[in-house]
């Protein structure tokens, strides 16, 4: 049988000259004039409270304004309100705005998010782990870096949680994965450029350990198998996804003996970078040679000639992995991990060589 009786805390309870400091839970049990432990079970949803004093509870709570303590909830059940993110260069605008789109679903839910920039070394990734599942985060956002997944797995298997890999394959654990459709994304840039009669096409591909940079290799292949022209490893140049691998890059297959008539880019830094080593050799894009890349930036259509780019879901991807975390965190039963492919929109400007304009998707605030 549940105590009615309370007696007032040596403190007292909170009153109007008291109201800068936050409410706590004896103040809602001394208004609601039940006991702490009775608080305790209405506010939490426990069992063995009648309707009428779950009601008087929360009532007494709304009226004080009580915000219970995520971090308290969260020893208590041995995870906080927190979901950590790791992601390799926070200042990227694809995962700033997967970041975003991850926020704005947790923060529904009452989740915080926490975010580790690891700057692209498994090392500095490593530190972040071990941060976080000190943190005893509910569960964690990675965007794995590392060509070796070992240390990762081992570090997760000591401490399980809700866990989702965006942007790159997490390697040797199963894993719910969250993807754009880099295959059919690459496939579909190097299809236009074969549209417009090119049949020597490069490639600056991503960093080929990496889940996008490999995949997107492969979309480039497909798209040249389907127009049976033969694959040629030397109108392949591996990039750093930076602006200055993209240069490096492109002055390489410039020098080679017979430099391609197109080239289809991994990412919208390295097709700055590309375009920059066109323009110190005098190489006039599209008229001599036509430029199609990854990720739409806002400058793409700014630029002369415009570029054309394929539109990533960016937001959206963060959302997506952060609505599995929460069902990862709801679930009762195992569930089969999954992988997610979110698709991507072709932007046709200028650089390929087309003279119409199609606006880029907006990306959710």
């Amino acid at each position: 049988m549940q105590s009615k009786e309370l007696t007032e805390p040596a403190s007292g309870p909170l009153q109007a000259a008291d109201m800068r400091r936050p409410a706590t839970l004896v103040d809602v049990a001394f208004a609601a004039k039940v006991s702490i432990a009775t608080a305790s079970r209405a506010i939490n949803g426990r069992r063995y409270v009648s309707d009428d004093t779950r009601a008087q509870v929360l009532r007494a709570a709304e009226q004080l304004n009580f915000r219970p303590s995520s971090l308290a909830r969260g020893f208590r059940a041995q995870r906080s309100q927190t979901v950590g993110m790791i992601v390799p260069d926070i200042s990227s605008p694809f995962y700033a705005a997967a970041l975003r789109g991850a926020q704005h679903v947790l923060s529904r839910q009452g989740y915080t998010v926490l975010v580790c920039d690891t700057e692209e070394q498994p090392q500095r990734e490593r530190e972040a782990l071990d941060l976080l599942t000190g943190q005893r985060v509910a569960g964690l956002i990675l965007a794995p870096v590392a060509s070796d997944h070992a240390n990762l797995r081992q570090v997760l298997a000591r401490q399980p949680m809700a866990l989702v890999a965006i942007d790159n394959r997490l390697e040797g654990r199963p894993t719910d994965t969250v993807l754009v459709d880099n295959v059919e994304g690459a496939r579909t840039l190097t299809a236009h450029l074969l549209e417009h009669g090119h049949r020597r096409i490069g490639h600056i591909s991503g960093i080929l350990s990496e889940t996008s940079g490999a995949d997107r290799l492969i979309g480039y292949q497909q798209a040249l198998a389907d127009a049976d022209i033969d694959f040629d490893a030397r109108l392949v140049a591996e990039g750093d996804w930076s602006e200055a691998g993209g240069y490096a890059q492109a002055m390489r297959l410039l020098d080679t003996a017979n430099p391609p008539t197109a080239i289809v880019i991994a990412s919208s830094l390295m097709a700055v970078g590309t375009l920059l080593a066109l323009r110190e050799r005098n190489i006039p894009v599209p008229g001599s040679i036509a430029v199609a890349c990854f990720d739409d930036a806002p400058w793409a259509p700014l630029i002369e000639p415009s570029l054309t780019a394929l539109c990533r879901q960016d937001y959206a991807l963060g959302a997506a992995a952060a609505e599995l975390i929460l069902v990862q965190l709801g679930a009762k039963t195992p569930r089969t991990e999954r992988e997610h492919r979110l698709p991507m929109t072709l932007v046709v400007r200028r650089s390929c060589g087309c003279n119409g304009e199609i606006s880029p998707l907006t990306q959710p605030a």
